[in-house]
């Protein structure tokens, strides 16, 4: 599966479609939770400050455009925007897109765009804004064949440091 583009090449992300079947999954819990974009954009900078990750562009993406939302970044560094769709307006969708940003800058192309780094700090993300009890995502995730990186290690001071071993510059 290839759900992310890298150096104009497609990237293995062999984890998207298991992960966008999940989320689906939930999808009856988070309906009805729209955000403006201003909203959005609160909800990255207060989530960018605590792991101490540079701060993307969050903007619209055209409505010709399709209905998903997206991280762009290029080469190895940080993501530089985020495009949300209209439905993409909401705290799962934000928190998916942060996750992204947040991995990509604490490991850059070492990372599948739905790694275990990924999952990781998305869960932990979901957990620590009050979106879902992590018990209720682990029983979730439960037979999914979905891989993630221990929560304890996907905290702000733990990606902080492995960004520091890529030699990524903290905020």
């Amino acid at each position: 599966m290839v759900s992310a583009i890298f150096n104009g090449k497609a990237l293995h992300d062999p984890q998207a479609n298991r992960v966008y079947r999940w989320e689906t999954n939930w999808g009856p819990l988070w309906d009805g939770q729209w955000w403006t974009l201003r909203e959005t954009r609160a909800c990255f900078r207060i989530i960018c400050d605590q792991y101490r990750v540079p701060l993307p562009k969050v903007q619209m993406r055209p409505r010709r455009n399709g209905w998903y939302s997206y991280a762009h970044w290029l080469d190895d560094g940080p993501v530089d925007y985020v495009a949300f769709s209209r439905r993409g307006l909401n705290p799962v969708a934000t928190l998916h897109e942060a996750a992204h940003v947040i991995a990509q800058y604490a490991a850059g192309r070492f990372e599948e765009p739905h790694g275990r780094l990924w999952m990781g700090v998305y869960l932990r993300l979901l957990v620590d804004n009050s979106v879902a009890p992590w018990c209720a995502l682990r029983a979730s995730l439960a037979g999914t064949g979905i891989a993630y990186r221990p929560l304890r290690f996907c905290g702000p001071r733990q990606i902080e440091k492995m960004a520091c071993a890529y030699g990524r510059n903290v905020v």
